[in-house]
């Protein structure tokens, strides 16, 4: 009697650690699959409370020329020296960003908005980073004309941006499993609009 009870004692024994053995191997399993890549699947923008299109302007830095010559001088200006265009992606889900490889630039497509709408432009790609991004122009619009003599011009003018706010879905997948996950977060993005110039012209 007292050796059966042994015998089924040690098999018991045996079966408990075999079973910590295999949830042991599936901890690991776990862990090497939530460390796997991920690759951008689709994004996807919308309105929700708080989202939406605004505007806002910017004053220039005047700028003064001065002609004290008796000949005309043909003088030039830049109106869209204050341009640049600006995005920035957050999100409270603390995965939002920890899947990308370090170092990588991951691109996601552009966010614009149509009819009241916000889309994903196809034909359009910006840097899906936890920071702010701002991008100058590598050419600049000119203003030009012509100053009389002894004369001085002073030139202004406004930047009008508008400032889009949207929610965005952002779909991955495990390079290696194909597990799907979406991420939740705000982008806000500030673009120019149209620029409004002026010069005034004075005698000496």
């Amino acid at each position: 009697m007292n050796r059966n009870l042994m015998y089924r004692l040690c098999v018991s024994l045996c079966t408990i650690a075999w079973l910590c053995t295999g949830l042991v191997s599936c901890q690991d399993e776990k862990e090497t699959i939530v460390n796997e890549p991920f690759v951008v699947k689709n994004i996807e923008y919308v309105f929700e409370e708080g989202d939406g299109e605004s505007t806002f302007e910017q004053e220039l830095n005047p700028i003064v020329y001065v002609n004290h010559t008796n000949q005309s001088q043909y003088v030039e200006w830049r109106p869209f020296d204050g341009y640049y265009l600006e995005t920035t992606f957050s999100s409270d889900d603390p995965t939002a960003f920890t899947w990308m490889t370090e170092g990588d630039t991951i691109m996601v497509k552009d966010v614009f908005v149509l009819g009241g709408k916000p889309y994903a432009n196809d034909a359009g790609y910006i840097p899906y980073q936890n920071e702010t991004i701002r991008e100058f122009p590598s050419v600049s619009i000119k203003d030009g004309t012509s100053l009389p003599p002894n004369s001085k011009l002073t030139c202004t003018g406004k930047i009008i941006f508008k400032k889009i706010v949207a929610t965005y879905l952002l779909d991955i997948e495990g390079a290696y499993t194909g597990t799907l996950q979406t991420i939740k977060g705000k982008i806000t993005k500030t673009e120019p609009y149209s620029v409004r110039s002026e010069s005034v012209c004075e005698e000496l």
